[in-house]
């Protein structure tokens, strides 16, 4: 991305919050806390495709269900005279049965939608949240990635891919609609107490597998600190394209130490080969294109996190992996 990350229009507070993926694993996290500390926010409204249980919902807060994609969403923005919009809707973990045409209708197609709701409704502030999958997972990768690294995503993993192409669109409209303050934060993995993903499924089993010839470094950022950050930057009304990640890595070899678990690594060429096999032989939804998954993790700096945006992480990359396998045991 060509452009430097850029300071918001000082520290008034939008007075009227819509939270989109409210539902969602982050999304609650930045109702939870958004709710403790409202400041001069009046309102917030939590969306979602997905009905939140009364038993989850908080006081103050007002559930609407609501498709990411609906032409409604701006008749909402409207109406509860939202100022800021904070998109989580995404896809991370598909079900077996959604294809990648959905997946490209809920990521893509839905920003799309979010973004000219904020503009029909005259939003102020647009906060997205991108990932370190946009970078892609790719050899040749800078150490570390920054903010004006270019975007390559993969064309083989759908949700890398998604992320480059949304983060394109949100530059589009930057350029064409100055007006609306856009927030970018590109998180690394997330992580925190209770998180089950796909990816914890992998540090869960009595055997690893890793990539000979490559250290496998995970830089993961607590789950706690990514909703700090979302929240700082709706009271702060900020703008800019930031890294969210903690400081240090953790390797594969470490996570094995950490577990238990037996590490096996094999060639790159083996493992394509393998994973290519059994697929084919419907033993594994995998297929060879994960081996880059694993070779060639994206390392994101976060000096314009803690220098610029002004958030330094409460752990380190260990620390917060650490926190999680405890709860885990």
């Amino acid at each position: 991305m060509s452009e430097q990350p850029e300071l918001g229009f000082g520290s008034a507070s939008a007075r009227s919050v819509a939270i989109i993926g409210a539902a969602g694993y982050v999304g609650s996290k930045v109702i939870d806390r958004l709710v403790r500390d409202r400041r001069a926010v009046e309102t917030i409204l939590a969306i979602d495709n997905r009905v939140v249980p009364v038993d989850r919902q908080k006081e103050g807060v007002i559930y609407e269900v609501l498709d990411v994609r609906s032409a409604e969403l701006s008749e909402r923005f409207r109406e509860h005279r939202v100022e800021s919009v904070v998109h989580l809707a995404s896809v991370t973990n598909p079900p077996k049965e959604m294809s990648t045409h959905d997946q490209y209708s809920v990521a893509v197609d839905g920003t799309h939608n979010v973004v000219e709701a904020c503009l029909t409704a005259d939003v102020l502030q647009l906060i997205v949240i991108s990932g370190a999958a946009a970078y892609g997972y790719h050899a040749d990768n800078p150490v570390p990635l920054v903010e004006t690294s270019p975007l390559r995503g993969n064309n083989e993993f759908a949700y890398a891919k998604h992320k480059r192409l949304v983060e394109e669109s949100l530059a589009r409209f930057r350029v064409a609609h100055p007006g609306l303050i856009q927030l970018v934060l590109r998180p690394s993995t997330i992580l925190g107490e209770g998180t089950s993903n796909q990816l914890t499924e992998l540090f869960v089993r009595p055997v690893m597998i890793g990539v000979s010839g490559t250290a496998s470094p995970f830089v993961f950022i607590l789950d706690d600190d990514v909703a700090a950050c979302i929240v700082k930057g709706i009271h702060e009304r900020r703008a800019g394209v930031f890294n969210v990640a903690a400081d240090g890595v953790i390797t594969a070899r470490d996570i094995a130490r950490r577990t238990g678990a037996r590490l096996y690594e094999l060639p790159g060429d083996v493992l394509r080969a393998g994973l290519s096999l059994m697929r084919t032989c419907r033993l594994t939804q995998y297929g060879p294109e994960q081996v880059a998954f694993l070779q060639y993790r994206p390392i994101l700096s976060n000096a314009a996190l803690k220098g610029e945006f002004g958030f330094t992480p409460t752990m380190t990359s260990p620390e917060v992996f650490d926190l999680w396998w405890r709860s885990r045991r």
